[in-house]
């Protein structure tokens, strides 16, 4: 498995270990014959290991990944009784940590489920495209970019060459199995390594730029196409943005009224009194005083 693929499941992993660590299949006393690991009085089963990879949306599957999990698994539970055999769990910073900690993950809970927002349809993304283009305007200028990674020189050269003779991407890693090659969206110019942008300048959309080196690869540019800043952003390109903000935006007005209501739901009931100077408690003020009805004086 490539190596970059271990590096990005490797947060991931290490997240999905809290699950494991606090469930309660793997703190019963006695470890089944099944276990395929066992620490002190805790233990970890092959079902543990495809549950915490199938949450995380990994191949439940790949031995590489299970052993990941294992061994992970298995240095957490030691340091963990090293931390417990000096005291470090006693202390109260870390409880109080773990009380907020908790307290957010609770709260969001209750957000995710009180506050379900469903997706915008095609029809209502458009509107609002339309009606928010000039944020959707480009304010520089961008390029679209097949960008060619070689080892050496000579094999970035024969990238170029094939270039030249219209040769496929497929054709090209099939000659050159080292060579890798990316293609990119819209990216301001603004964002890209000055040594690049010189060498995409004299080009026009479809030729392919000279070998340069760049942070010890060769690399061989193709520019797909340019696009001046002023122009707005096409519907297509915006779609998957602009649904999620319409879903954010909605999530938040939906947010900020029932966190209202339960702020006046809570003072009819006599479960909260804030009692601050002068104007940080207008927005509570102001919010019980919109229902009145019930209140407390």
């Amino acid at each position: 498995m490539p190596k970059r693929r271990l590096t990005t499941t490797s947060l991931l992993i290490w997240g999905a270990l809290a699950t494991l660590f606090f469930s309660g299949c793997i703190f019963d006393r006695k470890p089944p014959e099944e276990s395929i690991a066992v620490v002190g009085e805790d233990y970890l089963t092959p079902e543990d290991v495809t549950h915490t990879l199938e949450e995380m949306g990994l191949d439940a599957d790949d031995p590489m990944l299970r052993a990941q999990v294992v061994n992970r698994w298995v240095d957490r539970r030691i340091m963990m009784h090293e931390a417990k055999r000096l005291g470090f769990h006693k202390d109260d910073r870390i409880a109080r940590r773990l009380e907020e900690l908790q307290t957010e993950m609770v709260i969001n809970k209750l957000i995710e489920e009180e506050l379900r927002v469903d997706d915008p349809t095609d029809e209502e993304v458009v509107t609002y495209w339309q009606n928010h283009t000039g944020e959707f305007t480009r304010v520089t200028d961008e390029v679209k970019l097949i960008i060619s990674y070689a080892p050496t020189r000579n094999q970035a050269w024969g990238i170029r060459n094939g270039l030249d003779r219209s040769a496929t991407g497929k054709e090209l890693r099939g000659l050159y199995p080292e060579v890798r090659i990316d293609t990119t969206g819209a990216v301001s110019i603004e964002r890209l390594p000055k040594r690049l942008v010189r060498a995409i300048e004299p080009l026009r959309s479809g030729q392919a730029s000279l070998p340069f080196e760049l942070e010890k690869q060769w690399l061989v540019v193709r520019l797909v196409e340019r696009i001046n800043n002023g122009r707005p952003r096409p519907l297509d390109e915006m779609m998957p943005s602009i649904r999620a903000r319409m879903i954010a935006e909605e999530r938040a007005r939906r947010q900020v009224a029932y966190i209202a209501a339960l702020r006046r739901e809570a003072r009819r009931r006599g479960i909260v009194d804030v009692r601050v100077p002068g104007e940080i408690g207008m927005d509570l003020s102001e919010d019980v005083e919109q229902d009145t009805t019930g209140s407390n004086p």
